[in-house]
């Protein structure tokens, strides 16, 4: 019925592609869809360019195609700090998400 998204950057500045993907899915079949992340910086703050290139700065945790999907289906992206050896397996930002998806409901 909705989907709770792992969206801390994995392999580089971004999500798991994969994980982009389930959201997209998830948006297109009308589920409300809502993330977390472990890194509170800002997309635009990970990606450097040195091709003379930006990247808009949105003030997003991650591409707006993301993001805004995630906002667009009702959902809301939750942020934190996780401590660097935790990176991938803290819990205190996905519980914080569920807590904040049970109390919306």
């Amino acid at each position: 019925d909705l989907c709770v998204a792992h969206c801390t950057p994995f392999r580089g500045p971004s999500m798991d592609v994969g994980t982009a993907v389930e959201i997209g899915s998830m948006s297109a079949q009308g589920k409300c869809v809502w993330g977390y992340t472990h890194v509170t910086s800002t997309y635009a703050e990970r990606v450097t360019c040195g091709d003379g290139l930006a990247v808009e700065s949105f003030g997003m945790a991650d591409n707006l195609m993301v993001e805004g999907v995630i906002e667009a289906s009702g959902g809301r992206l939750i942020r934190g700090e996780a401590p660097p050896a935790e990176r991938y397996t803290w819990l205190a930002v996905f519980e914080a998400c569920v807590h904040q998806l049970a109390s919306s409901a």
